[in-house]
């Protein structure tokens, strides 16, 4: 990859002649992948992307833990919510690109944030003791 928030100076040259149009510019100043998953690939190269894959599923298992491991109502309730919005994100990510933008960027990291609040939260009491003797061995 070429650095983080750098594909839009750099993309020029990889330009095919024959697909420019009109509004095709090397400048740097419009363009982008169009897609989360290219955009983190290009810029960040395979560990970043793989890192950013990586984000998504791990939100993903989490919520579902949550969903099946919670009896309240509420809580199931709100990691529907919370998954069903990443979702919706991930599955818009394959033609568009939104996290550079802070007024899109915040729900998703919320979302993100909501379902870890809720899995450490709501825990059931054997996991939390699970853990501490893990911790202690």
């Amino acid at each position: 990859g070429f650095g983080p928030g750098t594909y839009v100076f750099n993309y020029g040259p990889y330009q095919r002649p024959e697909d420019l149009t009109i509004i095709s510019t090397n400048s740097g100043d419009l363009g982008n992948t169009h897609s989360e998953y290219f955009n983190s690939l290009s810029e960040t190269g395979l560990m970043g992307f793989l890192s950013w894959v990586g984000i998504f599923i791990i939100s993903i298992g989490t919520a579902v833990k949550v969903i099946y491991r919670n009896n309240e109502p509420w809580v199931k309730n709100l990691a529907i919510a919370a998954v069903l919005g990443l979702i919706t994100y991930y599955v818009h990510g394959f033609v568009n690109n939104y996290s550079d933008f802070d007024k899109i960027a915040v729900p998703l990291w919320g979302f993100i944030a909501i379902i870890a609040a809720l899995d450490i939260y709501h825990r059931q009491p054997d996991e939390e003791m699970t853990e501490v003797k893990q911790i202690e061995n």
